[in-house]
């Protein structure tokens, strides 16, 4: 019995992540080439290494594929009950704690590592699901730090915390303004910097409303927000603010941003196709079987049928 690696799990790890993922893989080929050994793995230290790498990186699959290659041999090879019955218990509890969420917040990790930055904004970039039948969950973020965008690798997360922040597409997750203020509300990146007079004014404009203005240096933060040379007015601005200070996330004033946002659309045609293909898949995935199943209803009737006419 083998094992499937997750390729692009393993490859679109941060350089910590893949030290110890080469250990875990070296360590899953040689239970392979000689399945005796698996055994010894299961009756000594290295189940807690397994337990405790798949629970402190946050990996899933990586615990799947063990899981699924040790339980086989375990049964090939006729091991103690309480073997079998420890390596299950393991595994319940390792599951068990990744579902609660146990595995750390990956925004907040990069809080930490970005206090000392003045500034900053993480953009939920790009994510994506893997796998039918045990899936794995993924984000990339962009971190904006001034005028340096550097966008990361794609990291494993689990299931809560991937399904809560699906709609944010697009959106900062986490921001730190000039003056200190740091918010976990997702709103539009560039939002933050409305209304500092640092980065733009308040104007009077033809009707007599106020519209928001980034200076020139900071115009293309208007581009970014798809503002197409006009500003955000004073009323659009109060419901931001609003929003905001009650945490309650902010789409922009006609729901233009995250995951269902035409914004969002517009700039990320490759999420939206990609979404797009899975989705046809898993439904002609699912028309096979229900069309499998009736064959075999109809080979079945057919049989039954010659046997009474008997």
């Amino acid at each position: 019995m083998g094992y499937v690696k997750n390729e692009t799990a393993h490859y679109n790890e941060f350089p910590w992540q893949k030290k110890h993922s080469i250990c875990f893989w070296s360590v899953l080929d040689t239970l392979s080439e000689s399945p005796s050994a698996c055994g010894e793995v299961v009756d000594s230290r290295l189940t807690w290494f397994f337990f405790l790498y798949s629970v402190t990186s946050g990996s899933i699959s990586y615990l799947y594929q063990f899981a699924t290659h040790s339980l086989s041999s375990m049964r090939t090879h006729h091991f103690p009950a309480r073997i079998f019955l420890a390596f299950i218990l393991c595994l319940f509890a390792a599951l068990t704690f990744a579902g609660c969420g146990g595995f750390s917040n990956p925004v907040e990790k990069l809080q930490k590592e970005l206090a000392a930055e003045k500034e900053y904004a993480i953009i939920l970039n790009d994510m994506r699901e893997e796998g039918n039948f045990v899936p794995s969950y993924y984000h990339q973020y962009r971190i904006d730090k001034g005028e340096t965008k550097e966008v990361g690798p794609f990291v494993e997360v689990t299931e809560p915390f991937y399904k809560k922040n699906e709609p944010y597409l697009g959106m900062a997750l986490a921001t730190k303004t000039p003056d200190g203020k740091a918010t976990n509300t997702p709103i539009p990146n560039g939002y933050q910097y409305v209304g500092n007079p640092e980065y733009g004014r308040w104007r009077q404009d033809e009707s007599g409303g106020s519209m928001w203005e980034f200076y020139g240096k900071y115009m293309l933060m208007s581009q970014v927000m798809n503002w197409a040379g006009f500003g955000m007015n004073r009323n659009h601005y109060n419901n931001y603010a609003t929003n905001l200070s009650g945490g309650r996330p902010y789409f922009g004033s006609n729901n233009q941003y995250g995951t269902n946002g035409s914004v969002t659309k517009t700039q990320k045609p490759d999420f939206y196709a990609r979404k797009s293909a899975k989705m046809s898949q898993s439904q002609s995935r699912f028309k096979n079987k229900i069309n499998q199943r009736v064959g075999r209803s109809k080979s079945s009737f057919r049989s039954r049928g010659m046997s009474f006419g008997k």
